[in-house]
């Protein structure tokens, strides 16, 4: 299994235990609570996770390899 494929069944674990639905962007039902996988965003650009609740996107999952470390790069 890749490093990728990884990290979403470790990803997909997490949300689900965190009570989201997760769906392929096709299968995306506007008004719903769910996790979409690579949904579309702005100027055809991809996301690796995007929650929607009532409609609305609330936040982006991106998913980075475990050694990454972030920091600065998300604090901006």
């Amino acid at each position: 299994m890749l490093p990728e494929e990884k990290a979403r069944v470790k990803i997909d674990k997490q949300l689900r235990n965190a009570g989201w639905d997760i769906v392929a962007r096709n299968e995306y039902l506007p008004n719903s609570t769910s996790a979409v996988k690579e949904a579309l965003m702005g100027e055809n650009t991809e996301s690796d996770y995007l929650l929607f609740i009532d409609g609305k996107a609330i936040a982006v999952v991106e998913e980075k390899r475990e050694e990454n470390p972030l920091g600065d790069e998300v604090k901006k």
